[in-house]
């Protein structure tokens, strides 16, 4: 056997063996490389001229396959387009989107100083007012506490003097 036959015999049995003596999952494979002139592929394989049989056998008719090579670019220059035009959209929205969350962080930002000086504010400025409310708290409760002491004695002169009563009428 050539050389050659010995590489191409040894790639059949690497891609055809599954190790088991058996055909695996892939199939044989024959590999023909010819450096010459003369070509020894078998017909319907490699690349002819004339007649673009490459695409798995078909022999389409002359000029065929640049028109089809034609519509193929064309088609992808299209789709291209539009890919880009729907990117470029989708970059305007993400930009507007970042946009947007940053006007929102700075306006947190702004929002959580004005609470902070509103919270210091406020027990500062307040102080006066709840002293003067606690003042009259302290008053009505008091007044609240003396009347309280007034009922009670009234209360209990009322007791007694309803006792004198009940004693006056069993007599």
């Amino acid at each position: 056997m050539s050389k050659g036959g010995q590489q191409q015999q040894r790639e059949t049995m690497e891609f055809g063996s599954s190790g088991r003596g058996g055909t695996g999952f892939i199939n044989k494979r024959t590999t023909i490389i010819n450096r010459g002139s003369h070509s020894k592929a078998p017909a319907g394989m490699g690349y002819n001229r004339t007649s673009a049989s490459f695409y798995g056998g078909l022999n389409l008719a002359p000029g065929t396959y640049s028109s089809m090579s034609h519509e193929g670019v064309v088609n992808m220059k299209e789709k291209r387009g539009h890919e880009k035009k729907e990117m470029q959209g989708l970059n305007e929205r993400l930009g507007s989107y970042i946009e947007k969350v940053r006007f929102l962080e700075a306006t947190i930002t702004q929002l959580e100083q004005e609470l902070d000086y509103y919270r210091n504010q406020k027990a500062a400025d307040f102080k006066p007012i709840r002293d003067m409310y606690e003042n009259e708290l302290a008053q009505a409760r008091r007044v609240i506490d003396d009347l309280s002491a007034e009922k009670a004695g009234v209360d209990a002169k009322m007791a007694g003097l309803q006792d004198l009563v009940d004693t006056l009428r069993q007599q």
